[in-house]
């Protein structure tokens, strides 16, 4: 396994946890770089775990691309129900 491996962990059993970092391991044979996000609704708020395997600078930068797309992609939807709202309906 790579260096630069990341956790927070937030109301993760250790069984889980344990599984999402096999998880990474299997994907890190083929990736240099893997970041996962997992969370889930709880009765106090959202459970969180965040774990990663490779390059911080680059996994950090892959999740930046990641939020600027979504949020350019939602932004041209709805651009476009004002543009076209006969055809965004």
């Amino acid at each position: 396994m790579r260096s630069g491996k990341t956790t927070w962990d937030y109301r993760m059993t250790p069984a889980e946890s344990k599984r999402v970092e096999e998880v990474a391991a299997r994907l890190a044979e083929d990736w240099e770089v893997v970041q996962i996000l997992v969370s889930r609704a709880e009765h106090d708020g959202t459970g969180r775990y965040f774990y990663g395997i490779g390059n911080w600078f680059a996994r950090q930068g892959m999740a930046d691309d990641f939020v600027k797309s979504e949020n350019a992609r939602l932004i041209g939807v709805e651009l476009e129900k004002v543009i076209n709202p006969e055809e965004s309906l």
